[in-house]
């Protein structure tokens, strides 16, 4: 935590949010204190915080505060943030905790010097509410990402997240400016300005002749036939095919109530954290969610905008999020599932509700079943706890049948294909700095890919007998050509990876001795796996081949690389959408391919414990050329 200012503890937060979604309940909050930072360290422990909390009176607390100062929507005068008195430092999306239902609503926020205020748009003059900023700035926040900035009152905690994390450090620099200008004490209170406005109102009226009274309003018109168009027209000008667009539109594309397009959701969910945390965008859903019908419209429009538009979305966001479960269950964790059961139960009082409970049942009782430990996700066997009381005993590779190594190869590269989930390969995350924290399975993957590769390079090179080494040669060969018989890509990519070595191809002498129909075929399996044309040959037999296949992955993860290095995240500060497309479909394959998983009737526990033990092969790649000198000068 780093505390950027101190103040006063005196009564600064002024906030008239008070839309169904985010009904603020406003009580005194306690003041804070970093020894208690752990009971907020899930939403579930900061729910109960401050639902237990006793609130103080409605006339000397933040609600009589509250009451005295706005009406329903915001200001009665509404200090105009954007007055040449004050100095606009920056204004932009970010997103902000509600206080009572704890999701996050994305709103327009001014920042001046000394307050800060938001907006539901950028067009609307009536702030939902302003700040002076004489607070306390906590960053990162306990229990939140690491963008999220809280703002602590002493009437509660402000929590605040760019819309685009890339903006985070020029809000912070800001905030902190704003925060510098507020502490010298430089403006007058909210409550002072809002004094002298009405005073100059008073002022003001005395001094003008009293007008003629108004003529009568005219007869209110007769209610009007409402279609359901009126709501359909502007979700029908949303466009499921296009180039870019804000969160906002994605969120509505999503929950569209008269279109749907089930492949544009799954390139979402498969895309979706390149922009947002699991539990942001499972706030976004929420904030949709609870989407409800203008306040001036009257009873018969109500319901027909529940019926038509409300309804439907609800059920759209019930179905992203079961979809979301189905597709990637290691997203949630206990909290987001918390968060995910609660809403649930919030929507047990709503309009239709035994059809929106019907729509969640599914995924309701599997979450919980995680909760409890008990979910039908989990991950593939490890193997290294199944081979563990084999006997591993003095013997090596060629010890066992061709046929029988490729298919406990096959099974065994399968279970860590399987791990791999599919925001692994989002941002090139394999070969960052944080490429074991953020892609540990494909880095898994790829170390066991070059451990193989060097194996079998050193299963040859050990052998000082020229007569072996060619024995050996025509073995790993015949083990290649299993691989392909059980459509072992991978394993079939590492045996001609470690056979084409500097090391072992040198070896003119052994190479020479090999029969020639083992050399044809070695240089069928080698043009096979050729790099050449994006991998041409490994695509087009996988093309002719029926699941399970276990592919080559580094020929994904170079598409992968491909599509991140052509294009950028943002075009003109909309989200390229496009991007996300090309990646989602090469994510689909991957996850086709997982789905299908090979069987191992007859698993060979010595067989499986030696490919759990295969040595690193960084020493021996070192040693490789040093070898093969030494056996052929």
């Amino acid at each position: 935590f780093v505390n950027m200012a101190t103040v006063p503890t005196t009564q600064h937060l002024h906030t008239g949010e008070q839309e169904e979604d985010d009904e603020e309940e406003f009580s005194h909050f306690p003041e804070h204190n970093t020894s208690d930072d752990s009971d907020r360290s899930t939403i579930a422990a900061r729910r109960s915080k401050l639902e237990t909390h006793e609130s103080v009176s409605s006339e000397s607390g933040w609600k009589g505060l509250t009451k005295r100062i706005f009406s329903k929507r915001g200001f009665d005068n509404t200090l105009n943030l954007n007055d040449s008195q004050l100095t606009v430092l920056k204004k932009g999306w970010l997103f902000k905790q509600g206080f009572k239902r704890k999701n996050w609503k994305r709103r327009w926020f001014v920042l001046t010097d000394g307050w800060l205020g938001y907006f539901p748009n950028e067009t609307e003059k009536n702030a939902l509410g302003v700040m002076h900023l004489e607070c306390e700035l906590i960053y990162p926040s306990s229990g939140f990402s690491k963008d999220t900035l809280t703002l602590v009152f002493p009437e509660r905690h402000f929590f605040i997240q760019p819309d685009n994390p890339e903006e985070f450090s020029s809000w912070l620099t800001a905030i902190k400016e704003a925060i510098s200008w507020a502490s010298r004490g430089s403006f007058k209170s909210l409550e002072e300005s809002k004094n002298e406005t009405e005073s100059n109102v008073v002022s003001t009226t005395t001094a003008t002749t009293t007008p003629a009274p108004a003529p009568p309003p005219p007869p209110p018109p007769p209610p009007a036939q409402v279609s359901s168009e009126v709501w359909q027209e502007e979700d029908d000008s949303l466009d499921l095919e296009f180039q870019t667009s804000d969160m906002d539109g994605l969120i509505k594309r999503l929950t569209l109530p008269t279109k749907n397009s089930a492949s544009f959701v799954k390139e979402f969910l498969l895309t979706y954290r390149i922009y947002l945390e699991p539990l942001q965008l499972l706030m976004l859903l929420q904030d949709r969610f609870w989407i409800e019908p203008d306040e001036e419209l009257d009873e018969n429009q109500k319901n027909c905008y529940k019926e038509t538009k409300q309804f439907p979305i609800r059920l759209r966001v019930n179905n992203v999020i079961r979809t979301w479960f189905d597709m990637s269950p290691k997203d949630f964790d206990n909290e987001l599932i918390s968060e995910c059961l609660n809403f649930f139960t919030q929507q047990e009082q709503e309009y239709q509700a035994d059809l929106l409970m019907k729509s969640i049942l599914p995924v309701k009782k599997a979450m919980s079943k995680k909760v409890m430990g008990l979910s039908t996700f989990e991950d593939p066997p490890d193997l290294m706890t199944m081979a563990n009381d084999a006997d591993y005993g003095s013997f090596t590779l060629f010890s066992f049948d061709d046929l029988e190594i490729a298919t406990h190869l096959m099974y065994f590269e399968h279970v860590l294909f399987c791990r791999i989930t599919s925001n692994q390969f989002l941002r090139g995350a394999w070969y960052g700095k944080d490429k074991y924290l953020k892609a540990k399975d494909i880095v898994d993957m790829i170390e066991h890919f070059n451990k193989v590769s060097t194996w079998i390079s050193m299963l040859i090179l050990n052998e000082s007998s020229l007569e072996i080494r060619r024995q050996s040669i025509c073995r790993v060969i015949g083990i290649g050509e299993a691989c392909l018989q059980v459509q072992n890509f991978n394993a079939l990519k590492e045996i001609i990876s470690g056979l084409t070595t500097p090391a072992v191809s040198r070896l003119k002498t052994t190479w020479q001795g090999i029969p020639s129909s083992k050399l044809a075929k070695f240089k069928v399996l080698q043009k096979l796996t050729s790099d050449e044309k994006g991998h041409e040959g490994l695509r087009e037999k996988m093309g002719e081949s029926q699941p399970p296949i276990m592919p080559f992955l580094g020929m994904y993860l170079h598409d992968f690389s491909a599509v991140d290095e052509g294009s950028t995240d943002y075009v003109n500060g909309q989200i390229n959408f496009d991007k996300c497309r090309k990646i989602a479909r090469i994510a689909m394959n991957i996850i086709t391919l997982q789905k299908a998983i090979p069987t191992l009737e007859s698993p060979n526990m010595r067989l499986l414990k030696l490919l759990t033990k295969i040595p690193q092969g960084s020493k021996d790649l070192t040693m490789a050329l040093t070898l093969s000198k030494r056996l052929e000068p």
